[in-house]
């Protein structure tokens, strides 16, 4: 930094000499080092020397030039002075910083230093004052084809609702590249990146920005499918080498699949591994993956393997306390009703995104405004949930004829259900049809469930209850195609604890896993999946006969009222 200051000075002095000798005015500079330190902070987040030594004394002199021509007045002495305080912040600025690793550091977060100037003709002084380090984005910066940016982003982990552990796990991956004592001892072994990964709109992509943010690191955001131009992944590699060290956040990064399959990556892929492996582990050099996608299977193994990207974490949707700032969020407007159950809609929305829960948001508000309602009722809301989640309600005159035997249908899932599983909570019992389903049980799975044997048990039960009930009712006329997806999962259910987990006395424990592909193995399989049925079909009709009436009385209820939730569904059990 002291070569810099040194020969934009001399260039200072060289082009004030000449404007003095010009136009026959004497310039006192109080402090010549502070106004050349000045210059280049404020030439930034570019610190080209040359362009420096051309354009700052230049610039300067225009100033001084129009206060003169604006005042009408040609003063035979002036002085340029920066204002004391303004004079210690850069001094506090450059002292803050080894040598030229200030001026890498303004020019990797896109800072600098903006000020403001007074010129008082009474007393001939040019003031400048005012200063302040800001941060500014530069065109070039940006792809020519949008493949990346770069940005220093202002979201912290403190902005973003839930995601505890996920946030701790980031953390110590921040504390891994922040250790100068680990870097020295993992060396080449340096973990190189990190994948965030989960179903969609679980926030990956602010949490990489708050990961960056936390870092103090610059953010250079490209995609997958961007990256599928060689052109384009040397552009962002190289720009990451300029700002190193940086964070490269690469989204949808899933599109480099599996080599040897036909997908036409294979080259492409092969250069990514080769630029990675060719990250400096250096402090100063380092460049770090932050990558993202909703399907981790579908990645090569080798860019996600031990030494290149190998810090997996899992970004899943919403806990809780998240979806309570989503919900508190939404309810503080003023057109939501203030007697909506907030406990309810914490309930309704388990396993939904913030995505979702936006989108929940503005769809109650827009519903609300097409049909001039001045305020958004919790019927509202819990209609945009049930839309997002299962479907559009069906308004059709000929299903009339169905909903008593979806009514007893579901009913008997629901009992069962709760005699079988009473720590399960439902979310709600509904016949309104849908375009993904006719009616429906709908759970609360926030919660950790052990899958013993007995629950697999039960959960066949309560897949079968459905016809089971239906049977009751209605007799032979009660098998119809109603119950297909109920076999279906019960068949999974079945399989995947008796091939999979080897739940089943009668293959000593052995499951698919260990054999692979054995006809032997399944046509066992088959044998006891066959058992389990049979055997469970028969409990499950034994369980409907014996609680027929809270059967009733509930299908009865869900005719009349469309929907029943968990409690109501409780204090019909108690009766």
């Amino acid at each position: 930094f002291s070569v810099y200051v040194e020969l934009v000075k001399r260039a200072i002095v060289e082009e004030f000499d000449n404007f003095e000798n010009k136009m026959g005015i004497k310039l006192d500079v109080e402090n010549i080092d502070d106004l050349t330190k000045f210059s280049i902070l404020a030439s930034g987040p570019d610190f080209d020397l040359e362009s420096i030594k051309e354009k700052m004394p230049t610039f300067i002199l225009d100033i001084v030039t129009d206060g003169i021509i604006a005042n009408g007045n040609t003063p035979k002495r002036l002085s340029i002075s920066l204002a004391k305080k303004d004079a210690d912040l850069i001094g506090e600025i450059i002292s803050s910083a080894d040598d030229m690793k200030l001026l890498n550091n303004l020019f990797r977060k896109s800072q600098t230093v903006n000020f403001e100037y007074t010129y008082n003709a009474k007393t001939n002084k040019l003031e400048l004052h005012s200063f302040a380090l800001d941060k500014i984005k530069r065109a070039k910066d940006y792809g020519e084809e949008g493949g990346f940016s770069i940005e220093l982003p202002n979201v912290t982990f403190a902005d973003i609702a839930g995601h505890h552990r996920v946030k701790e796990r980031l953390k110590e991956a921040i504390n891994i590249l922040k250790s100068k004592q680990l870097s020295e001892e993992l060396g080449d072994h340096m973990p190189k990146g990190m994948l965030l990964y989960g179903p969609p709109g679980t926030g990956k992509t602010m949490l990489a920005k708050a990961f960056a943010k936390e870092a103090d690191l610059p953010f250079i955001a490209t995609t997958g499918p961007d990256l599928l131009s060689e052109e384009m992944m040397k552009s962002v590699f190289s720009k990451a080498r300029d700002y190193a060290p940086a964070i490269v956040f690469i989204d949808e990064i899933d599109v480099f699949r599996h080599r040897g399959k036909g997908y036409g990556t294979d080259f492409l892929i092969n250069k990514l591994l080769t630029l990675i492996d060719g990250f400096s582990t250096s402090e100063d050099e380092r460049i770090f993956i932050v990558a993202a996608t909703n399907l981790k299977e579908n990645i090569d193994e080798a860019i996600i393997r031990s030494g290149r990207i190998d810090l997996h974490i899992l970004v899943d949707y919403l806990d809780r306390d998240a979806r309570a700032w989503f919900v508190d969020k939404m309810l503080s407007k003023q057109i939501f009703d203030a007697k909506i159950d907030r406990e309810k809609l914490l309930r309704y929305t388990a396993n939904m995104s913030g995505a979702d829960l936006q989108k929940v948001e503005s769809e109650s508000i827009l519903y609300a405004a097409r049909r001039g309602l001045q305020v958004v009722t919790e019927n509202i809301v819990l209609e945009q949930i049930n839309t997002l989640k299962y479907g559009s309600k069906i308004e059709d005159d000929k299903l009339d004829v169905m909903l008593t035997r979806i009514a007893y249908h579901e009913a008997g899932h629901a009992v069962i259900s709760k005699i079988l599983m009473p720590k399960q909570k439902i979310e709600q019992i509904t016949v309104a049809p849908r375009s993904n389903s006719l009616g429906f049980v709908s759970y609360v799975n926030d919660e950790y469930q052990s899958l013993t044997r007995q629950w697999f048990e039960n959960k066949m039960c309560v897949c079968f209850a459905g016809r089971s009930a239906e049977m009751k009712k209605y007799g032979e006329d009660g098998i119809d195609s109603g119950a297909g997806a109920d076999l279906k999962t019960a068949n999974g259910v079945a399989y995947h604890a008796i091939a999979e987990l080897g739940m089943d006395e009668k293959l000593r424990n052995i499951s698919k896993s260990a054999l692979g592909n054995n006809s032997l193995f399944e046509k066992k399989v088959e044998e006891i999946i066959k058992e389990w049925m049979d055997r469970l079909i028969a409990k499950t009709d034994t369980l409907v006969e014996k609680n027929w009436s809270k059967i009733e009385k509930l299908a009865t209820i869900l005719l009349e009222k469309e929907v029943v939730e968990e409690l109501e569904l409780e204090a019909i059990l108690a009766e």
